[in-house]
């Protein structure tokens, strides 16, 4: 899952430079324009060649894709507020795991094992794409910001409590379902 969340990161910000580069052509020919009062009688410019009858062709043509820029960004978006929830959601697996893994288990990785370390390498994949979207966009692109894992491992905290409960009853739902009181295993979940 880390490898699909990385490459999509890459793939919009190498998506971002092309568009910042495209407007960077843009300006520069919107500038030659104007310089020459805006005229299609003026001199070709060195960046596009004029050519009769389809002038403005390839000008419109790199506006277009300029434009796409503004779809890049809100993808960005989404993928920030998405990375953002996803961390916070194993951010607050692993506190309910050691929790309980320290008032049942003498603070041994006793319940799922396996799974306790597969979330950590999880987590640690995670916190390593987030470190170069940081580090990508912090000088291009303020509008975007930084994502704040610390502000957002504090602030799943409040989550902890709640998936402790739901981990534990669904411990006891399972010891419930193993004795064949399937009934009771049922009852217990549908409050989760």
């Amino acid at each position: 899952m880390s490898n699909i969340l990385q490459t999509q990161l890459m793939s919009m910000l190498r998506e971002d430079a092309f568009h910042n580069l495209l407007q960077d052509i843009i300006e520069r020919i919107d500038e030659e324009e104007n310089e020459h009062g805006g005229s299609s009688s003026y001199p070709q410019t060195k960046l596009v060649k004029r050519q009769s009858g389809s002038g403005r062709q390839p000008i419109d043509h790199l506006r277009f894709l300029n434009k796409m820029r503004e779809i890049n960004l809100d993808l960005l978006r989404d993928w920030k507020e998405a990375a953002q929830g996803l961390i916070g959601e194993l951010y607050i697996s692993r506190e309910a795991f050691t929790a309980i893994c320290q008032h049942y288990f003498d603070d041994r990785r006793g319940l799922f094992p396996d799974q306790t370390v597969d979330l950590d390498n999880l987590i640690e994949d995670l916190e390593n794409i987030v470190d170069r979207y940081n580090e990508r966009l912090k000088d291009r692109d303020k509008m975007l910001g930084d994502i704040d894992l610390t502000r957002i491992r504090q602030s799943g905290s409040k989550g902890v409590q709640q998936r402790i409960s739901y981990i534990t009853d669904l411990a006891r739902a399972d010891t419930l379902s193993f004795r064949g009181e399937h009934l009771a295993a049922i009852e217990l979940m549908a409050r989760h």
